[in-house]
Parts: C-alpha cells; sequence; structure tokens
C-alpha cells in the first residue's frame, strides 16, 4: 500500500483551506486536476529535463518535455488567479476569510505607499509558493516519518505517549501545544534532518529592480 496519494490529498486541502478558506471534497474535478497538475509539475522537475532548465533557462524556447513543466506552471497560476477573482467579488473587509482576503485588505491598506510590496502579482507567487513549497515538502515529512517510524517502533511508542498524555483522545492538536510536546517535536527535527525533503532549492527571480539592506538588485536577477 502506497499512502502517497492520501497523504498529498490531505496536505493539499489544508493549503487550500489556509489559503482560500475552503476544503474540497476528493472526488472534486477541480481539486483532482489542480492534484494532478502538482504531481505532474514535481516529477518533471525532478527529472533530468527540468534539471536542464534549470541550468540552461534559454532552452525554455525550444521545444521538449520541460515545456509540460512551463504548461504546468500556467496552470497553477490561473488556478490561483481565478481563485483571487473569486475573492475581489466576495470580500468582506470586516471578516478576512483566509490569505488572499487578508493580503487583499493589506493591498488596499499600502495602496498609498509607492515602496509596498504588497500588490496582486506578489501575492499570485506567494500563493504560488505555498503550494509549491509546501504541498510537496510537508507530504515527503510525513512520508519519510512513516518510514523511520516504522523502522524505529521505540520512537514511534514514546510520541505516542507524549501525544495521548498531553492532548488525549479529543483534543485537536494547535501551534500552542508545542511547547508541551518537546520528544514528538525533535522527532520530527530529526526526521527532517535526515531524509531527503527538498533536494533541490527553489529558484527566486526579482521581477523590478530592488534595494534590500543596502544593497541593489537589478530586475530579472536570480539566486
Amino acid at each position: 500500500m502506497d499512502p502517497q496519494h492520501d497523504i498529498q490529498n490531505a496536505v493539499s486541502n489544508i493549503i487550500c483551506s489556509i489559503m482560500f478558506g475552503e476544503r474540497f471534497d476528493y472526488d472534486n474535478k477541480r481539486f483532482s486536476y489542480l492534484l494532478k497538475i502538482l504531481n505532474n509539475h514535481f516529477m518533471l522537475t525532478g527529472s533530468a529535463a527540468g534539471q536542464i532548465l534549470n541550468l540552461v533557462p534559454f532552452i525554455k524556447h525550444f521545444p521538449g518535455p520541460h515545456q509540460k513543466i512551463m504548461q504546468n506552471f500556467t496552470e497553477l497560476l490561473g488556478f490561483i488567479r481565478d481563485e483571487i477573482k473569486e475573492h475581489k467579488e466576495t470580500l468582506d473587509p470586516n471578516s478576512p476569510r483566509d490569505f488572499i482576503d487578508a493580503y487583499l485588505l493589506e493591498i488596499e491598506k499600502q495602496k498609498s505607499n509607492e515602496g509596498s510590496t504588497f500588490h496582486e502579482e506578489n501575492m499570485v507567487m506567494s500563493a504560488l509558493d505555498l503550494f509549491l513549497a509546501g504541498t510537496d515538502t510537508t507530504a515527503n515529512t510525513i512520508r519519510w516519518g512513516l518510514i523511520y517510524l516504522i523502522q524505529n517502533p521505540d520512537v514511534q511508542e514514546r510520541c505516542h505517549e507524549e501525544i495521548v498524555r498531553v492532548l488525549g483522545y479529543d483534543h485537536l492538536p494547535s501551534m500552542d501545544d508545542r511547547d508541551k510536546l518537546p520528544y514528538t517535536y525533535a522527532t520530527v527535527h530529526e526526521i527532517q534532518r535526515c531524509a531527503n525533503i527538498a533536494p533541490l532549492g527553489v529558484i527566486h527571480e526579482t521581477i523590478r529592480p530592488t534595494k534590500l539592506r543596502g544593497y541593489d538588485f537589478p530586475q530579472v536577477m536570480n539566486d
């Protein structure tokens, strides 16, 4: 049994809940299509074609399997922009529902500030970052965690005992509980230290001339 699909579904739904204020049924066609694009994107970016595209960006102008990466990227951006459009139409300034609502309100608040980084394009890319960085890394952490805990049942037992002692069986964990679960918290960090969670960093690029901590960065500079 491979739990990847179920884990990916659950993690992606949590990200959707944070960003869009809604959870999808797992048989929802729109959600299923989003997951298909995400999974295909992660598979392709980790392939030889994806790595060559990272090293030699100008090949994006030529045909090849890397073109599917660009297509997936465009479709993900379209999905996010559709959600933003819907949020604009239903926004209640007195009752923000999620990340998108909060960002839209901050854009309005910063409208008179010429140096503000709160604008719609940044909102789109921040949401995309949450999807791409949040779903795969979290799902990978859980999958590696399952492997390590199966191989180390004594650690699994200690985590279980601590969770039951602190939370019981009815209480859902929150950030406030983290300091009360030192062994479980340390176990998560050890899993991330040992496992191959995110072997490749994400490339970032300036979309306009930027000044940061006294340094000037030209447009289209990437790391």
